[in-house]
């Protein structure tokens, strides 16, 4: 064991091996430490694990002219392109649906800005956790049809909303989903875009939702140009959707490599120019005055988005990334910083209380904790900090009435997907969902100590 720094021998291990690795040409670490600026260090990583000049290339300049995939080789695509064109052709009305967490207010913001960019100005609803619950809901719906819009873009949500789907087609009203959840049971909706279906071969299923409304726009865009729409007015330049893309791919926790990477790069890129006013603001109230990296967006900036999503007006964050007015986003940036906060007060009680649980209960192979106390926008918090400490499947369930919600998290061994779909079959969740990892349901509170995991 090293007791003193001087007994430290880099070419040891901890436990006093000697390593055994392949060592570069040391000419090959000199070309890329001068070529790339790089310190030593990172250049040796890079000559060992890599020969090929022009993927080091890629993988440090990357370039979205060359790396960046035709948006029509998603499945739907082109289908979905040539619809919304139509709907804009005949000047009809656009509706966005957004989830309430950072990927769905940053996918509806892109479409948001680029409509506006061309002089189309949707009507936006972003559901409350507590009134409307995940996905499309028919307060969302009723919502649309009040409104008199006919056709709306469903986004971070819906791949699976069968019944509601339904429910707004009797309404009069079109939805075309661009989605990036599990397909457990699809939906009829007008077209879909979602790389989880079966039958897409793209390969870019690691996309979060506002990457994939980000190649929605590029394809979009090409379309119109095509047909002479900029012809009278200006392109917008698409590049300035991409601090909305980075956030949204960041906070979803998506991989960050291949397309992922490139659109996080580049979007903090378009951050550092401080164009867009919300962001300027949250920033310099979160004190931060450095340059902007990926963590700051998911440990600083994105909890702020997403904490309007779990606690607040869920509206919040698309409000901050959308709205040009300084006083209006001072007061935005102000409430969600609060929101924030409380949404660590209330985290930190209900972890106590959740550990506290645990001791007092039997040992079992999964985590069943519910609670009168516990607000359900900090649930899936709790569950992943549960999962985490305790390398177990966790369930973390907050009882509203007679109803309640919960959060479901993981371990890689057990799909949590799975077991979500058996409590549905076995009739004792109302709802639920998710991927192998993730989930969500509903409960009737009559039916929790029915569950026997």
């Amino acid at each position: 064991m090293i007791r003193n720094i001087n007994d430290f021998d880099e070419k040891k291990s901890a436990k006093g091996y000697y390593w055994n690795y392949n060592e570069a040409p040391r000419y090959r670490i000199e070309k890329l430490k001068t070529k790339y600026n790089l310190p030593e260090i990172v250049a040796k990583i890079l000559a060992n694990r890599e020969t090929n000049d022009s993927y080091i290339d890629e993988f440090l300049r990357p370039s979205l002219k060359d790396n960046l995939p035709d948006p029509n080789i998603i499945i739907n695509m082109e289908e979905s392109i040539k619809i919304i064109i139509k709907k804009i052709r005949s000047n009809k009305s656009i509706g966005l649906l957004g989830d309430y967490d950072v990927d769905g207010a940053s996918s509806s913001a892109v479409l948001y800005k680029y409509f506006n960019d061309i002089g189309i100005y949707p009507e936006v609803y972003i559901p409350n956790r507590l009134n409307d619950g995940y996905g499309i809901s028919k307060n969302s719906i009723d919502f649309f049809f009040k409104k008199k819009i006919k056709f709306l873009i469903a986004l971070d949500c819906g791949t699976n909303d069968l019944i509601n789907i339904e429910y707004a087609k009797k309404k009069g009203i079109d939805i075309l989903v661009i989605d990036h959840h599990e397909v457990k049971s699809l939906g009829k909706p007008i077209s879909i875009i979602n790389p989880k279906l079966v039958n897409d071969e793209s390969g870019l299923d690691i996309l979060c939702t506002a990457g994939l409304a980000f190649l929605f726009v590029i394809g979009l865009n090409r379309e119109l140009r095509k047909k002479g729409f900029f012809n009278n007015r200006n392109e917008p330049n698409l590049k300035n959707l991409l601090d909305f893309v980075a956030i949204g791919t960041v906070c979803d926790l998506v991989p960050l490599k291949k397309i992922n990477r490139l659109l996080v790069k580049k979007g903090l890129d378009i951050l550092s120019l401080k164009s867009n006013k919300g962001l300027k603001i949250l920033k310099e109230k979160l004190k931060i005055e450095r340059k902007l990296k990926a963590s700051d967006l998911s440990f600083y900036l994105g909890p702020c988005i997403n904490a309007a999503g779990r606690i607040g007006d869920s509206k919040l964050g698309f409000n901050l990334l959308t709205n040009n007015d300084e006083k209006a986003l001072d007061d935005i940036a102000n409430k969600l910083i609060v929101n924030n906060q409380e949404r660590k007060t209330l985290e930190n009680l209900a972890y106590i209380e959740a550990k506290k649980l645990i001791k007092e209960e039997e040992p079992n192979d999964f985590i069943f904790l519910y609670s009168k106390k516990w607000h359900p926008g900090i649930v899936g918090i709790i569950a992943s900090k549960l999962v985490e400490e305790y390398n177990k499947p966790a369930f973390v369930i907050s009882i509203q009435g007679i109803r309640a919600t919960g959060s479901v998290r993981s371990v890689k061994h057990i799909n949590i997907s799975n077991i979500i779909d058996l409590l549905k079959t076995n009739k004792l969740i109302d709802a639920g969902g998710g991927h192998s990892m993730a989930g969500g349901l509903s409960i009737q509170v009559n039916k929790i100590k029915q569950i026997n995991l």
